[in-house]
């Protein structure tokens, strides 16, 4: 199959997403699921953006505090509440088409930001975290790529880990903050 039809597929998916058609969506969050990192279209997204030698971003985004929101009076009920909280901010702070919100696992999203530097994702990430309700914490890592010549290799794999290293230093200074605010 060639890039373009997979990309016309990537984007038929995404826009049925948008417009209700639950391809490739993921039941509790409404987000996208991992299934369409498995099928490869996000990596043909990135390849695409360097033949165009155009940035792209990951943000890896972990939703603080499930596992005592799921371990409390509301259980996992509540649990899935908060998941569904924090995706509408993810769908709501990523308004463009072109960009993926992915529901990664358990209490983690993937972002991939076509055509955006780091500057970019960290604007994006301030309209996420200005969407979420009081007392709701995220932590989040960032990983971007600007292409200097076509040929350029990087994989999704390789932005997903550096930003997922990035958001484990971030969850730990937001752990830290907290206590320090608490008191502890």
């Amino acid at each position: 199959m060639s890039f373009l039809k997979i990309w016309d597929r990537l984007r038929g998916a995404w826009y049925g997403f948008r417009h209700g058609v639950h391809i490739f969506q993921d039941p509790l969050t409404g987000t996208l699921d991992r299934k369409i990192l498995e099928q490869g279209f996000a990596e043909k997204a990135l390849a695409q953006n360097i033949r165009q030698l155009s940035p792209v971003a990951v943000l890896m985004i972990d939703v603080d505090g499930l596992k005592q929101v799921n371990d409390g009076p509301g259980g996992h009920s509540a649990g899935d509440q908060l998941l569904k909280t924090v995706s509408r901010a993810l769908i709501k702070g990523v308004p463009r088409e072109a960009d993926l919100v992915i529901r990664y696992g358990g209490d983690e999203f993937l972002v991939l930001l076509t055509g955006t530097n780091k500057e970019g994702a960290q604007v994006v990430m301030s309209r996420i975290e200005a969407s979420l309700p009081e007392g709701v914490h995220i932590s989040f890592g960032i990983c971007d790529f600007v292409p200097r010549v076509r040929e350029e290799k990087i994989s999704l794999a390789n932005m997903i880990s550096h930003a997922d290293k990035a958001m484990y230093k971030n969850k730990a200074a937001n752990k830290a903050e907290r206590r320090k605010i608490r008191g502890e």
